[in-house]
């Protein structure tokens, strides 16, 4: 899940009467702040006697004014300011006088200053600075802390000393300008907020000159933490259009009733919302793949039923049903308890409310508790190169070496047949799977047979959209990857789904193996059987379609 997040603030500009400090050329101060770095970053005085020749009451006067520049402190401790003294060969100067300052104030990124010069070199500003109430700002920036001017080219370095004593302020309305604060997150397992906040704006006010003034400025700034993730998201997305849906902070994601998703939220069971001038601190908000959960019992019965009809192709039989039906109870929107959610579905299939044609299919001549999801001949066989059997965990390693179990020459590439990779949660498990494969042997080849269908038909259902998925599955997982609806669209793709079938092809130099999964494919974390089968015993159309990517490959080695 992604979240962007975008909102307008203002440039405040001020001009000021007061305390403050810049940078000035000091190369003596350089020199002595490199030799403290050389002596563990402390300044020594009786070093300094001796390398330069100095009498007592001159060392006194050198450290003093050292102390005075920020360099070092009153133990002779090079400051930060010291460090970069040593670098730049410039000090902080106290002064005294106007100033202009653009101050730019949010709470995710506190108050910080943009930019700053001596009032005499500004255009003028038909105001009257005030002394006493002055703005909260100036405060904050009293912090002790020297700040870079954004401005291109100018390296200064300012220090704002105010207090209400003997100092005036006025705001140049005139000049103020806005900005564009913009912000990214990312859910993965947990929340993760990019370090830092992205302003971009104008600073007028900056020049005598009209052409050179409003100059563009941008830079990044570290966020307070003033921001919570979960209670934003519980905050922004329970009240108004979301009070029937709203977020669940334990699952996160929504709660959508059933009668409220869309098709395309139904296939993916996530969905994308904007949030454009709804939230008071934020103009826009992009929250892209938010889970989707169930709400209640007969939503997620009417949910499952959905998908069992959408995802069943004409040809299947009585358990390819059955197996389908425990491939969805595994899915992340089943946050119920799925065996009642089970007995609803198989209870609502078999009443007239539901599809005839898949309530034939899922009972036809076969009682209820005769179907077998997960057969019991393949689970209680004596494992062999000809079974192998994952157990649902995060670690397939066991399972890579079951399928490769005495495997003639070096393992070349593997091929995993499977139509519906939409699932963001899919991806990452097959993506477990090529990690302990890429452990068993570093240099293995992967792809992936799949079909756009399940993604294109609720996004365009045209070249765009595949281009999009191809990317969503690269960005999970380092793998070719082919459609075996490629060029295909609409309902000639629908059409064209085959892949009914899961199945890994496992290549060495010397021998291709096949492997059939028996139940809900690799990864699903419960028990998957896989059954090693003969080429002659694959699907027709998977037979015909590596026959003739065979013969396509020795075209191209000839």
């Amino acid at each position: 899940m992604n979240v962007d997040l975008r909102t307008t603030g203002n440039i405040q500009v001020y001009d000021l009467q007061t305390k403050f400090a810049t940078t000035s050329g000091a190369p003596g101060m350089k020199a002595l702040c490199q030799t403290a770095i050389t002596n563990d970053g402390r300044i020594d005085k009786e070093y300094l006697m001796m390398e330069y020749k100095l009498s007592e009451s001159a060392v006194r006067n050198l450290f003093s004014s050292g102390i005075s520049c920020g360099v070092w402190d009153s133990d002779g401790v090079l400051t930060d300011d010291g460090y970069n003294t040593a670098k730049t060969g410039e000090v902080m100067v106290d002064e005294v006088g106007p100033l202009r300052i653009w101050v730019f104030d949010h709470e995710t990124t506190g108050t910080v200053l943009l930019h700053a010069e001596r009032l005499g070199l500004m255009p003028p500003a038909n105001v009257e600075p005030q002394a006493g109430n002055s703005p909260e700002v100036l405060s904050n920036l009293s912090n002790g802390r020297a700040v870079q001017s954004l401005k291109a080219g100018d390296n200064r370095r300012w220090r704002l000393q105010w207090t209400d004593e003997d100092s005036a302020w006025a705001i140049v309305s005139e000049y103020c300008s806005k900005a564009t604060l913009s912000w990214s997150w990312k859910f993965d397992g947990s929340w993760i907020q990019d370090g830092e906040i992205v302003l971009k704006g104008n600073l007028n006010g900056v020049s005598n000159k009209k052409s050179e003034d409003g100059i563009s400025v941008q830079n990044s700034f570290s966020h307070t933490g003033a921001l919570n993730p979960d209670v934003c998201m519980r905050n922004w997305l329970s009240a108004g259009r979301f009070s029937t849906g709203p977020w669940d902070t334990n699952l996160k994601g929504l709660k959508k009733p059933f009668s409220e998703l869309s098709d395309a939220e139904k296939s993916l069971q996530i969905t994308d919302e904007i949030l454009e001038n709804e939230i008071e601190e934020w103009e826009y908000i992009s929250i892209n793949e938010i889970p989707l959960f169930s709400k209640n019992l007969d939503d997620a019965t009417d949910w499952t039923i959905y998908l069992i009809n959408e995802e069943t192709p004409g040809y299947t039989t009585t358990e390819d049903t059955g197996r389908k039906l425990g491939d969805i109870l595994q899915r992340s929107f089943m946050c119920l308890d799925d065996e009642k959610v089970r007995e609803r579905v198989e209870s609502r299939l078999s009443s007239s409310r539901a599809d005839p044609r898949l309530s034939k299919l899922l009972h036809a001549g076969d009682d209820l508790d005769g179907i077998a999801f997960i057969p019991e001949w393949v689970l209680s066989q004596k494992r062999n190169e000809n079974i192998a059997i994952h157990d649902g965990s995060d670690d397939y390693t066991e399972f890579v070496n079951q399928i490769s179990q005495n495997m003639k020459g070096k393992i070349k590439k593997i091929t995993y047949v499977n139509n519906y990779l939409v699932g963001k949660a899919v991806r990452k498990r097959i993506g477990l799977f090529m990690e302990a494969s890429n452990r068993l042997e570093p240099d293995i080849e992967f792809e992936l047979m799949t079909s756009h269908y399940p993604f294109t038909k609720n996004h365009g259902n045209d070249k765009n959209a595949v281009d999009s998925f191809r990317l969503k599955i690269k960005n999970s997982l380092d793998s070719k990857i082919t459609f075996m609806d490629e060029g295909k669209y609409g309902e000639e793709a629908k059409q064209f789904q085959t892949a009914h079938d899961r199945v890994i092809i496992i290549e060495s130099e010397h021998e291709t193996r096949y492997w059939k999964a028996s139940t809900k494919g690799i990864h699903i974390k419960d028990k998957s059987p896989c059954m090693r089968v003969e080429f002659n015993e694959l699907e027709n159309w998977l037979q015909g379609r590596l026959n003739n990517k065979n013969l396509h490959n020795k075209e191209e080695l000839q």
